[in-house]
Parts: structure tokens; C-alpha cells; sequence
């Protein structure tokens, strides 16, 4: 089956609900921009790129780096046609790019036929599990999360992915079931898991839920800021404000323009019962982005109230 990339984006196709970093995720685990490409841990049949294989792949990845996934597309295409034999690293960075042009139906083409080579290769399940979550397929998005897990149910990444697509699916139930699963699997060393996990359950206003994964990443101490942004909201949710805003600063502390810290500090005064302070710092943030109609909005509303 010959599948023609060069032609344009699905009529009528939805917006990308894949963003380029979970992509990106899974690119880095290939090594996107740190070639050469090395053998697939799920599949004995990848191959080590000769000399035009890699020069082709890494034209695709400059413009892939670039923002320029049409032609990243094109170069991609050229070494999975010119491989002898299936790797999986190619096919991860063809399908991504296919994903940021929405060109849906090809991905898929790409991903079916060597899922037919490789059907154990849990990467190619998870990149299928992709495209169905940009075409908004939940139920093929969930059932190439079970392949994952059938494939190998000792890791928590499919677990993850699966309870985020419940929770997309507004079926908080399933979502909390599946992530306690995960987090019987999750390994100490596994801060992402760790982070995305109680993320989740902090969302869905689970703070007992989260205790345990949140203990193992407070054990590990990762110095980033993802760390204490997740402990703060942990405390913020178990009433621990003073707890809460000093795991804030020491997030700020590392990241002085980050939003999104800067917003949990906000909230985290609201909770406390001391709006003057978050009127502070939510004017702060304007003065930063004084377009921002959602920060405008809420600081309207916080001076209505005060």
C-alpha cells in the first residue's frame, strides 16, 4: 500500500487537540534533534540509518524544529520510503509531523501498515493513540491505550494517557480507577509520571487520591518547577496555605515569569482569605500582559468584590 503524504490537509479536519509538546515527548525519546537513531526498545526490527537515511532525517527534524512540518513531512516521508527495514524512530517523527499538518488519514495509513510489521511495538499503538485523540476518535483512542497496556501492563505511561482521555471523556470514575492503577506502576525515578498523575488528580479535586505519588515525588526532591507548583496546589487543596506559598516562591524563585506559577500563587491568597494580596499579584501579571482578558476579567471581579 503506497500512502500519498504530498497532498493537502483533510477537508473539514478538527483543530489539532495534540499539542506539540506531548509530541515533542515522544520525539525526545528518539532523539528528534540527537541523531543517530538506535534500535527500538519494543521491536528487534529497527535499524541503524546509513549516511543519506540521516542527512534525509535530519533535514526533516530542522524543519520540524523550525515550525515548518509540511516539508518536514516531506523529508520524513523520503527516508521511510528509502528504510530497507521498519524503524521506528522515522515512523514516530513522520507520523508527528502528519499530526501538526492534521493530515489525519495518512498518519494512520503509515501507523496501520507497520503496526503489521511490528504489532508489539507499543510506541507505534501509542502514536495511533494520537492521531484518534486529534481526529477525536475517543473510543480508538482508548483502545490503542489498551493495546499499549496488553502489550505491556508494568508501565504506567498508557495508564496516564488512558486516564486523561476519560477525563477528556468527562468520565471522572473511570479516570481516578485507572489512574491508581498507574500509580502502582509508576517508578521512583519517574518525576514526569509522577507530576502528570497528580496533576490530574488535583483537577478533579482529588488531594487524598494524590497523597501517595505526591509522598514519592517529595521524596525525590526534582529541583524544577513543575515540582513545587504541583506541592504547591497539593497544599493549597489540604488547607496547608502557609505550606502552599512558600513551595509557590520556591517555584517562582526559579522561574520569575511564569505565568502560570504566578496565577497558583493568586489562587492560593484567594484561599487563604487574603484578596488584597491577589489583586497584587494579579496586577502584577497585568502589567506583564495587560491584554490578557482573562487576567483583566478576574481582577474586575476580585476590585467588585474587595
Amino acid at each position: 500500500m503506497i500512502v500519498n503524504i504530498v497532498e493537502k490537509r483533510e477537508v473539514g479536519a478538527p483543530e489539532v487537540t495534540v499539542s506539540l509538546d506531548e509530541i515533542s515527548l515522544i520525539w525526545v525519546e528518539t532523539g528528534l534533534y540527537h541523531f543517530p537513531v538506535g534500535v527500538d526498545e519494543d521491536t528487534p526490527m529497527g535499524e541503524k540509518l546509513d549516511i543519506k537515511l540521516w542527512n534525509l532525517v535530519e533535514e526533516g527534524d530542522r524543519f520540524a524544529s523550525m515550525g515548518d512540518y509540511e516539508t518536514a513531512v516531506l523529508y520524513y516521508f523520503k527516508a521511510y520510503r528509502k528504510s530497507d527495514k521498519l524503524n521506528i524512530d522515522i515512523i514516530v517523527k513522520l507520523v508527528g509531523a502528519l499530526i501538526q499538518t492534521r493530515k489525519y488519514d495518512q498518519a494512520a495509513d503509515v501507523l496501520n501498515i507497520s503496526i503489521k510489521e511490528a504489532p508489539r511495538a507499543r510506541q507505534l499503538h501509542r502514536m495511533m493513540a494520537l492521531v484518534q485523540r486529534a481526529r477525536g476518535d475517543r473510543k480508538e483512542e482508548i483502545r490503542s491505550l489498551n493495546k499499549m497496556i496488553s502489550i505491556n501492563g508494568r508501565m504506567a505511561d498508557a495508564y496516564i494517557d488512558k486516564a486523561s482521555a476519560y477525563v477528556r471523556m468527562k468520565k471522572e470514575k473511570d479516570a481516578v480507577k485507572v489512574l491508581m492503577k498507574a500509580s502502582r506502576r509508576l517508578k521512583r525515578e519517574d518525576t514526569k509520571g509522577q507530576a502528570e498523575l497528580v496533576s490530574m488528580l488535583l483537577e478533579m479535586n482529588k488531594p487524598d487520591k494524590a497523597r501517595a505519588p505526591m509522598e514519592m515525588m517529595m521524596k525525590n526532591s526534582p529541583k524544577d518547577t513543575n515540582y513545587w507548583q504541583i506541592l504547591a496546589r497539593y497544599r493549597m487543596e489540604n488547607a496547608d496555605f502557609e505550606g502552599a506559598l512558600k513551595a509557590i516562591e520556591e517555584a517562582n524563585r526559579l522561574d520569575r515569569d511564569n505565568k502560570e506559577i504566578l496565577r497558583t500563587r493568586a489562587m492560593i491568597f484567594l484561599k487563604s482569605g487574603k484578596k488584597d494580596m491577589a489583586i497584587h499579584t494579579i496586577r502584577q501579571m497585568l502589567e506583564n500582559d495587560p491584554r490578557d482578558h482573562t487576567l483583566l476579567k478576574w481582577y474586575r471581579e476580585l476590585q467588585g468584590d474587595v
